[in-house]
Formats: C-alpha cells, structure tokens, sequence
C-alpha cells in the first residue's frame, strides 16, 4: 500500500448507494456528482476543475457504473459485474479490479487493476482485521466503540518504514457512504478500489468520518512525512446536499467539493 499515498492519488470515484445516509424518509439514490478539485502549491492556485457524474443502478440497487465527463485521471468510467463470489469493476485505463468473496459476502482478495494483490482477514464482530500485501506489508486494523480508529502496517525490519492512518469522527451523527472519501477504509487501499464493493468490505465504522491523520516514518533514515485530511457536510432538508474534502501534506493542499443529486422513488 506504500505505492499508493493518498496525496498522490486522484482518483474520485464513488460507492454504490447511501446505504448510511440521511435519507430516512424516501428511498433515494445519489444518481450525480459534480466535483470541483482546486489544488494550491505554495502561493500557485489550480483550479477549480470541474467533472460531472452520472450513477446507474441495477435492478436490485447495485451500482453497475459511472459515466464521466472527463473519463480522465480525476474520475474514470467503470462498469460493474456481480457474480455470487466475485465482483468485477472494468476501467478502460487502469484496468480490472477484481474481488473474491466468502461465504458471508466479504471481500477476502482483491486484485486492484494494474497494481498490487490484497488479502484480508475479519475479527469475531465482522471488521476487518488485517490486509496484506505481501509478507513486507501487513497493516493491522483496530476498532474502538464500532469505529476503524487506527491502521498501522507492521515494518518488514525494525528502524524500516510504516505508516500509521488515524481516523477521527462525528460521534453525533451516522456513517455516510455517499462518496469514495467518507469511507474510512478508503484511505488504505488505492483510490478506485472500494467502488462499488464498499459494502462487501464486512461490518464498516458505525460514526461519520471527519478528519484523516496519516503519519509515514522510518528512524532508520530520519524520515517523517505526515497529511492530514478533514471532511465537512451540508445538509438540504433531510437529505445530504454537499460534502467538502481537505487534503494538506507538506507541499500541497487540495480541495475537493462534491454536490449531489438525487433520484427518489
């Protein structure tokens, strides 16, 4: 997973329905996303750039794919298919991400398009417990009142790299998966990853995620390089209106605005 820092990933794809959300009172689907992405290196502004997406769902309410404006680096289009122990998600550029299932519906391998192979394992209460890349790369998953609160990968040597992702929430207010970056575990594996398998990935923090520290060290060589990241929400009526990302690390900050759309029955 070193391979794929959050500050250098811009993939912004989105999960498969608002299975946690605050539309209680209809049954609703976010059925588009206009993103606004404005980057700031020292005193230089990029930005805003903007992407349009369209959600389209399957009879049962699985997402089966996402149509970009842009089809580019920021957001890709992808189609969905469900088997009962595999889900395939097929990008034109960045290849197949492929998971395998158990016998309860989670996700125990993933082959993430073009990168790395990863395995994971669950504790008693359904969450996950570990990943694993490699026998290099372990990260240990740890909970505290139905949260994700900490994932640390286990050095392959003492003094050697690893890196510690602390995962801070709005303990007033539910879990959304309305988005990629509300999902803790999001932070973990590479950008498109999740889509629409979020809700294969067993028993997800109870709690809306509203802050992300990342900190990367080795004692080794001196290093230390740490980010953070801080989401905020925007409520229209009972439903979820727009959601605001924040990324800071030592050389850019990124801001990321979503607004949603929704279709209700």
């Amino acid at each position: 997973m070193k391979y794929f820092i959050i500050a250098s990933i811009t993939f912004c794809l989105f999960f498969q329905s608002c299975k946690k959300s605050d539309n209680s009172s209809q049954n609703c689907r976010v059925t588009g996303i206009r993103t606004a992405m404005t980057g700031q290196f020292d005193n230089t502004i990029s930005g805003p750039f903007y992407n349009n997406s369209n959600l389209d769902y399957d009879e049962s309410g699985n997402l089966k794919s996402l149509t970009s404006s842009s089809d580019t680096g920021g957001v890709s289009n992808f189609t969905v298919k469900y088997t009962k122990d595999t889900v395939t998600i097929k990008t034109k550029g960045y290849g197949n991400y492929i998971y395998t299932l158990d016998t309860k519906n989670r996700i125990v391998k993933a082959k993430f398009g073009f990168a790395q192979s990863f395995a994971f394992t669950y504790n008693e209460a359904g969450q996950i417990e570990t990943a694993t890349v490699s026998k290099f790369e372990k990260y240990i998953f740890t909970y505290v009142n139905g949260n994700l609160v900490k994932v640390k990968n286990e050095p392959y040597a003492p003094g050697e790299r690893s890196i510690t992702y602390d995962f801070i929430y709005d303990m007033n207010e539910a879990a959304v998966d309305v988005i990629y970056d509300t999902n803790p575990i999001s932070y973990i594996c590479p950008k498109p990853s999740l889509l629409p398998a979020a809700s294969f990935f067993g028993v997800t923090s109870r709690n809306r995620l509203k802050g992300v520290n990342v900190t990367a060290e080795a004692a080794n060589y001196n290093y230390l390089d740490t980010s953070s990241y801080s989401l905020s929400y925007t409520k229209e009526q009972d439903k979820l209106k727009s959601i605001k990302l924040v990324s800071i690390d030592p050389y850019v900050t990124r801001t990321t605005d979503y607004t949603l759309t929704y279709t209700c029955d």
